[in-house]
């Protein structure tokens, strides 16, 4: 077996057992599920994919709404039979032939008012909704506030209004982030589970963003989000505020995931989809090809990684211990099982890259990380911009469309981006979350696990590896042997050419220092 595939048949392995457990139906949380007509925002994407799958997998559900839009002349039927085709759903497709029947696609959009829902689909879910997961959002850094606000804060008030009407709602679960209240003024403390202060009132927020033109709001951005870094964590703190404020009219709870990556276990180890790579898996990923080689990250800052499945379970069970009185729970790493920037950085260099690299890799695989900003940007311009530069002007010579450019472009945007939360710490308080997951049954504890605690970090980072190979690149998990041999030519051709770059720098500046001096 190919050493990549290997990897994800191990961990397949380790989740043996769990479908017999399943297929009893007895646990609590499976029954608070029983027959129940569930509604899912954000359905088509990396975290919502995984939510359905798993909610009928692992559960005897009479149907799941999919709220979508239809789009580039695609109905939402269309759109539906899509996303169904993700290898995410193939086990349940096989256990549960014809589950598609039970998914019915409402037409919406969590940017217009009433969520664009036409009058007809609102009378039904009003009449048959029992639960509602609100996971769709804007997740962008560099949103717009406009579009922030009317997505995450005003989509967010639409969907409390329509949960109101609701006649059989038993729970309202909102996914917000660990990173709503991961502020500058908090830095290097602790994120309790608790609401914040609202940074200005949501309200007010919605109307500006209604009433005023988009240049105009931008040039206002930055006094309004003050000590968020962003758009997405500023939007989604309002929209805590006002699902805080509807506290007492149903049973609501909060979860808030921290960067989400691969799955664990479910339903296929390392499992990822495209919407995920516009982040740290991006940037894994540019990693294990051998194109990124420069970060700008502090080695002992705690980043905070939590698998899909994980949080995915905890929704699920968090949803059937729902009150009137709020819950939040934060699920991550940093409180009980933190790893570092220094050790993400450690595993890419060593295990993965001597065991399961991919042959698409296009040059020798290595990370610098450095917390001083000149020092990425130095390294940034040696080992991506120059390279890139020369590569395309090959390409050219060649009469092939450059590429590395654009990439590296990309690649500085993202850096940029993602720099706040790669050179500042925090600790997410888990209180809650540990007290949930010690109140589950044995059989709840196996099907919907999101002990973080059991989490081995070489593993998991080794799966994320061979999730992005097999999801993304697509390379067919195969010849990792000749992948490692190419490494090891591109390390040769690596030191030769920045041996050889350095004498020829040496020799300039000592030409340039006799000219000028001499």
């Amino acid at each position: 077996m190919d050493a990549g595939a290997e990897v994800i048949w191990k961990a397949l392995e380790r989740q043996k057992g769990t479908k017999d457990v399943i297929e009893r139906g007895t646990s609590a949380v499976q029954q608070f599920y029983q027959d129940c007509n569930v509604l899912v925002t954000g359905g088509t994407g990396f975290l919502g994919k995984q939510l359905v799958e798993k909610l009928f997998r692992s559960c005897k559900l009479n149907k799941v709404f999919i709220m979508l839009r239809a789009k580039k002349g695609k109905t939402v039927e269309e759109r539906l039979a899509e996303v169904l085709k993700d290898p995410i759903f193939d086990t349940l497709r096989e256990y549960q032939p014809g589950f598609e029947t039970r998914i019915v696609p409402v037409v919406g959009e969590m940017a217009e008012k009433n969520l664009g829902i036409s009058e007809e689909d609102r009378r039904l879910l009003v009449k048959e909704v029992d639960v509602i997961f609100h996971v769709a959002a804007t997740i962008s850094f560099q949103e717009p506030l406009r579009s922030a606000t009317l997505v995450n804060v005003r989509g967010t008030r639409e969907l409390l209004a329509l949960a109101k009407e609701c006649k059989k709602l038993r729970t309202f679960m909102y996914v917000s982030t660990a990173y709503s209240h991961a502020t500058f003024s908090r830095r290097d403390t602790e994120v309790l589970e608790q609401f914040y202060p609202s940074p200005m009132p949501p309200a007010l927020l919605i109307r500006m963003a209604e009433t005023m033109d988009e240049e105009r709001l931008n040039l206002l951005k930055d006094g309004l989000i003050t000590d968020w870094p962003n758009t997405y964590s500023f939007t989604k703190a309002l929209a805590e505020e006002l699902v805080r404020s509807s506290a007492g009219d149903f049973p609501i709870c909060i979860i808030r995931p921290s960067i989400v990556i691969c799955a664990r276990r479910e339903p296929y180890a390392g499992w990822i989809d495209l919407s995920s790579v516009f982040g740290p898996s991006g940037i894994t990923l540019g990693c294990m090809l051998g194109v990124i080689h420069s970060l700008q990250s502090v080695q002992d800052i705690r980043i905070d990684f939590v698998p899909v499945d994980y949080v995915n379970n905890l929704a699920i069970a968090a949803a059937t211990a729902a009150e009137k009185n709020i819950v939040i729970y934060n699920v991550g790493s940093s409180k009980r099982n933190p790893i570092t920037w220094g050790g993400l950085t450690y595993i890419l260099n060593n295990t993965a890259r001597k065991s399961i690299i991919s042959p698409s890799a296009i040059w020798y695989c290595f990370v610098i990380q450095s917390p001083y900003r000149w020092v990425y940007q130095l390294f940034s311009f040696l080992l991506h911009t120059a390279p890139a530069f020369l590569a395309d002007g090959i390409c050219v010579l060649l009469n092939k469309p450059p590429r590395l450019k654009k990439t590296y472009a990309t690649i500085t945007k993202m850096a940029t981006t993602t720099a706040f939360y790669t050179n500042n710490n925090w600790i997410f308080n888990d209180n809650n979350t540990v007290a949930l997951y010690n109140n589950l049954s044995e059989t709840d504890k196996v099907i919907f696990n999101f002990d973080i605690t059991n989490v081995e970090w070489t593993e998991q980072i080794c799966l994320w590896c061979a999730g992005l190979r097999k999801y993304i690149v697509k390379d067919g998990m195969k010849n990792t042997a000749w992948g490692m041999k190419k490494q090891f030519y591109y390390r040769i051709a690596h030191y030769t050419l920045s041996v050889s770059f350095c004498l020829l720098l040496f020799y300039l500046l000592r030409v340039i220092f006799l000219f000028v001096f001499m």
